[in-house]
């Protein structure tokens, strides 16, 4: 009687290769994947650091359509959602009235004074007394 010769060890092996093979395959779709959400990640940031600057400029843009600043450049300082953000007015062209509307964080030892203190509006004249 003639004895087969056993093959015994060849199921470990091709679990071995599957497991090497599944690990190079996530490794590669790793990178792509971490650098999507990384991209992501830094759009986000940029966008929630510029919301407060514009609602700054929309601020300040909604004053100058109210009323002009009394000089150029005019420096004034409005708070956005408990940040305080500078504002910088400056006139562009005479003739026609444009302004340039600039806003920046306002920085720790900066004390610009308030919009609402710098934009006042003029009080009407008395009327005389009969």
């Amino acid at each position: 009687m003639v004895r087969a010769k056993s093959r015994r060890g060849y199921a470990m092996f091709l679990v071995l290769v599957f497991i090497a093979v599944m690990l190079s395959i996530f490794s590669l779709s790793y990178r792509h994947v971490a650098t999507a959400l990384r991209a992501e990640t830094v759009l986000s940031l940029n966008e929630q650091r510029d919301q407060g600057a514009i609602q700054a400029l929309g601020a300040g843009v909604a004053q100058l359509g109210i009323m002009a600043p009394p000089s150029t450049p005019c420096i004034c300082a409005v708070l956005v959602n408990g940040s305080s953000y500078t504002l910088t007015f400056t006139l562009v062209d005479e003739p026609t009235g444009q302004w340039r509307v600039e806003a920046q964080p306002t920085g720790p030892f900066d004390a610009p004074p308030a919009m609402s203190d710098v934009f006042i509006p003029p009080t009407p004249p008395a009327e005389p007394l009969p």
